[in-house]
């Protein structure tokens, strides 16, 4: 059977991710003719890729007016004016997906016997009235959809398409075309199913929108598309999702963590357990990197000595002293040093960019200073020693993982772990707008609301391994004279730049510190809706929402208690 596939594709950071060239080379196979539209640039590498001939017979490159319903638009009078009368099935999709889990083939033999079915989907969503009151048609979402001959050649299947424009506004879009065109092809006596109808009917009478708010339910059916938003909407069922997806799929976990990892600003809570460097075994034995220590306090800087002593033969070291006298004191160390100099009450920051000249030959530079990072003196004494002990014991699989990842930009440890003891740490109100206003002066193009940031990336990292690259980007053009809000920063700006992060256990109990800390603040706030950052720096509207959630829960306590004591009694 001659199949023909229009494909579309939008990166809002012009990048082709790499789900997109393994879900074309997988249904490739099944069509005769593959029309690649991309909503967004694509630069000429990315073009070859898909270049005709391979992965897809023609590349078309548009702005991303009228969205999905437009492009798709383009690609059907492209096959109606070239080769319309070859064509017994048409498929229209999106690379909003993960996909195919399993092969594609059995459902369109499936479909393609069923003489009673004209055009077919994934999922069906039910009509309903969504917030605000607005009725949504039954229909067929878009992301995948087929349509037979008979529909295609069909006369309101032309007028239909006739009538879709460039809508610059996408919930107008799925209003107008998404949530109609099921309907029109329906009242010209055509019929459809989906995949989904497989589904039992108690199942099929929760959320509406089934690939969103239940894309479980979509792996336990065996449904071979998961959307690539579910995973966020969807946090703490992301990990079980991406565990069952290895279980009964050969799809790639690596892949969706890579796309996830690039859309989704630092970091969602179920890919933390992916950013953990762990040991391979694969070292770099004649790479060496800078590691620049900025001193400031003689007692933290006899905890790094050892570990200086110990990964010489990894490091170059280039040394900095708030003050003479620091350094005068700290000549007593007989350590082997590229460059030494005092510069007089610089932050650690301060004293970096100074020296950037001279590590910026090398691949990867390390930070770290003696300063103080707690208030209490031994709390900050005996975790600041967790923390050197992580950033240097792990360093030759850094190295490793530098060396394997281009697009690894920073190493941290997980301070997250350590700064759980010290929530003064954490993002204030005023250093969140700040934040915002730095973000807008940079005219970064990734986009965070800093108001509304997750707490499991929100410490202040003062010691990190990064890539030469993004070091240069953020000594260049990011104040230093604030060294708080650069370390607030410093993973949301190597994100910014297209980069990936990693993290350094701190410990064998660390990792579980650090997750059972973030499923509890995010169970907290899924429970009861509450503001991110309803336990710190909390205003009063916050409280107020919250008072009158946990009294609203005490009433309805209270009074299923009451019914549940009246029908003991009775039955005494």
């Amino acid at each position: 059977m001659s199949r023909a596939l229009v494909y579309v594709h939008f990166n809002p950071y012009q990048q082709l991710s790499e789900h997109v060239l393994y879900q074309l080379k997988k249904i490739r196979p099944i069509f005769s003719k593959v029309i690649f539209i991309s909503n967004s640039p694509l630069s000429q590498a990315d073009q070859e890729k898909i270049k005709p001939g391979g992965l897809a017979d023609q590349v078309i490159l548009r702005d991303n007016v009228g969205y999905d319903f437009a492009a798709w638009r383009q690609g059907v009078e492209l096959l109606i004016a070239e080769e319309w009368r070859q064509i017994e099935s048409l498929t229209l999709m999106n690379d909003t997906c993960f996909g195919p889990l399993w092969d594609l083939e059995p459902l369109y033999q499936k479909f393609e016997s069923k003489k009673t079915v004209d055009f077919w989907g994934m999922t069906r969503h039910p009509e309903c009235h969504i917030k605000g009151g607005s009725f949504v048609a039954e229909h067929l979402q878009s992301y995948f959809m087929v349509f037979t001959r008979s529909v295609f050649v069909s006369q309101a299947f032309g007028e239909f398409w006739s009538s879709v424009g460039q809508l610059e506004n996408v919930q107008q879009v799925i209003d107008s075309y998404e949530a109609t065109l099921t309907q029109k092809l329906v009242d010209s006596d055509f019929h459809f199913e989906a995949v989904s109808d497989t589904l039992e009917e108690n199942e099929m009478n929760l959320e509406p929108n089934l690939s969103m708010c239940h894309p479980d339910l979509l792996l336990k059916y065996k449904i071979p598309f998961i959307k690539v938003k579910a995973f966020n909407f969807n946090p703490l069922l992301s990990p079980y999702l991406l565990d069952e997806i290895s279980k009964s799929s050969t799809y790639p976990k690596s892949i969706m963590i890579a796309h996830l990892t690039l859309i989704s600003p630092p970091a969602p809570i179920y890919l933390l357990p992916y950013r953990i460097i762990k040991n391979d075994g694969s070292h770099v034995d004649d790479q060496k990197v800078a590691l620049h220590v900025h001193v400031t306090d003689l007692e933290k800087f006899q905890l790094i000595f050892p570990h200086l002593q110990q990964y010489a033969k990894f490091c170059d070291y280039f040394l900095t002293y708030s003050s003479s006298f620091l350094e005068k004191k700290a000549s007593q160390f007989s350590l082997p040093v590229c460059s030494s100099m005092t510069i007089e009450q610089a932050n650690d920051l301060e004293a970096l960019k100074e020296i950037r000249d001279l590590v910026g030959a090398y691949e990867v530079v390390g930070h770290i200073t003696t300063d103080r990072l707690f208030n209490k003196e031994i709390v900050d004494y005996q975790l600041s020693e967790k923390l050197y002990q992580s950033f240097f014991d792990n360093l030759p699989d850094v190295l490793a993982e530098f060396s394997k990842n281009g697009k690894l930009g920073i190493v941290i440890p997980d301070e997250l772990s350590l700064f759980t003891y010290d929530e003064t740490a954490y993002f204030s109100k005023s250093l969140a707008l700040s934040s915002e206003k730095l973000w807008k002066k940079l005219g970064l193009q990734k986009q965070i609301d800093f108001l509304n940031r997750q707490p499991w990336l929100e410490a202040e990292y003062s010691t990190f391994w990064i890539r030469k690259e993004v070091l240069e980007f953020i000594l260049e053009n990011v104040p230093t004279g604030d060294p708080k809000l650069l370390r607030h920063l410093i993973v949301s700006l190597v994100w910014a730049q297209h980069y990936d992060y990693s993290i350094l256990p701190l410990g064998q109990n660390s990792l579980n510190l650090i997750h059972e800390f973030a499923f509890f603040h995010a169970n907290i706030q899924n429970e009861f809706r509450l503001p991110n950052e309803f336990w710190r720096h909390t205003s009063l509207s916050q409280v107020l929402q919250f008072e009158k959630k946990a009294i609203s829960l005490a009433i309805d306590y209270i009074v299923r208690r009451s019914h549940l004591t009246k029908k003991y009694k009775r039955k005494k």
